[in-house]
């Protein structure tokens, strides 16, 4: 396998998966517009407790086909005895469950944010199979379906059997895909609505706090072009500000603790000790500040700079012309860096702006189409931008998608 392969092959998985995944390829086949392909993946994951990440190494089979296009979902075995209480009583993560096959149901947790088309995509056929198969786990978004058993990696006598079973799943859900394209009505890209709604049938521990951050960062399509055609000073609505600005407001207290801290500790050890046990407290005067104030002052100048582009910035149409993985992690989220290319005064430029979860989808989707992006500039740098058109847009508020 090409190395260009591979990093879009480890592409796929870490998106997937949410985790910056690397791949070992084992078998790769190309024909007629489908890809397969065979090969140990592995990620790090957080060991609640532990100071050591967990590694996480399984065998698995990839399909990536033109013709499929398939909601996103994430089948897994049910977690059973005290584990699976506990992660019941937190609200799970969506679970959806099919009076007609108790079986299924009572072997496997199967999540999907769109949870009709998910519903359509399992037919009666899949879940009969799995009903008989326990222990594997899918995973499925757009052209990408991956079969794998959790945390297994097959020894060289088992490979042929669990690529052949895998086949087996990769067709049945061909086939449910197909069922699927049937209904032309039934949505299957994820839309912020459907996070939310998901959410609220969840309850517990977990759909609270996804309903809490929702609201946060909620901004109605109405909301966003009435800020746009404001004139400047724009007043900025509190979830577009939450989106661009980030959540980053608590470094800004914690580096006045670390300054403050740092200034105290130190000017107490200098005056109340004598000797060489004063130098003790130079450290403090010096290190902790240090830290304390570069922390706050890049968090304020960030945001400044961030706010100041809403409010005063002026428009021009841009381009997207690339949507790329990088290999960083915020908040359990994988980061992509989107290209924007714009024109200033005659003088062609190109920016990078982060993008996380269903904005990255929309990135793409203004790539694909070539439609132009709105880009606010920011009148005292123009090479510091913010796009309009690719943040994270509610067509109703998060309040109402969740009670509705």
């Amino acid at each position: 396998m090409t190395s260009d392969y591979i990093r879009n092959l480890e592409g796929h998985l870490s998106e997937l998966f949410g985790e910056l995944a690397s791949v070992e390829p084992l078998r790769q086949d190309n024909q007629h517009g489908m890809e397969l392909a065979v090969c140990n993946m592995s990620y790090s994951r957080d060991s609640s407790g532990s100071s050591a990440n967990r590694r996480i190494r399984q065998t698995v089979v990839v399909l990536d086909a033109e013709e499929l296009n398939l909601p996103q979902f994430a089948l897994s075995p049910e977690s059973k005895g005290l584990l699976g209480k506990i992660f019941e009583g937190l609200g799970g993560f969506g679970d959806i469950d099919f009076e007609d096959s108790p079986e299924f149901s009572g072997m496997y947790h199967l999540h999907g944010w769109v949870e009709k088309s998910v519903r359509m995509l399992f037919t009666k056929a899949i879940r009969d199979h799995f009903a008989t198969q326990p222990g594997w786990s899918v995973r499925g978004k757009g052209s990408c379906l991956v079969v794998f058993k959790h945390n297994h990696v097959c020894g060289d006598d088992e490979t042929s059997v669990f690529v052949q079973e895998a086949l087996k799943i990769l067709s049945l859900f061909s086939a449910g895909e197909k069922e699927l394209d049937a209904h032309l009505d039934v949505r299957r890209e994820t839309r912020p609505e459907d996070v939310a709604s998901t959410a609220d049938r969840m309850g517990g521990i977990v759909g609270t706090l996804i309903q809490s951050q929702l609201r946060k960062i909620a901004v109605t399509r109405d909301e966003l072009e009435a800020f746009l055609h404001e004139t400047p000073p724009r007043n900025i609505p509190t979830g577009l500000k939450r989106q661009v600005l980030g959540d980053n407001f608590p470094l800004i207290i914690v580096g006045g603790v670390f300054l403050v801290t740092g200034l105290v500790a130190g000017t107490l050890v200098l005056l109340l000790t004598t000797g060489n046990e004063r130098w003790i407290g130079v450290p403090f005067l010096i290190v902790f500040p240090i830290i304390g104030g570069l922390m706050m002052g890049l968090t304020i100048r960030h945001r400044q700079r961030k706010a100041r582009v809403l409010r005063y910035g002026f428009f021009t149409d841009g381009t997207v012309t690339d949507v790329s993985r990088s290999n960083t992690m915020v908040n359990n989220q994988l980061r992509f860096l989107v290209t924007v290319a714009y024109s200033v005064d005659g003088q062609n430029r190109t920016t990078r702006c982060h993008s996380y979860g269903m904005a990255v989808e929309q990135a793409r989707a203004v790539m694909e189409t070539g439609q132009p992006a709105r880009i606010l500039i920011d009148p005292s740098d123009p090479k510091h931008v913010v796009c309009a058109d690719l943040v994270t847009i509610f067509e109703q508020s998060a309040q109402n998608s969740s009670s509705g």
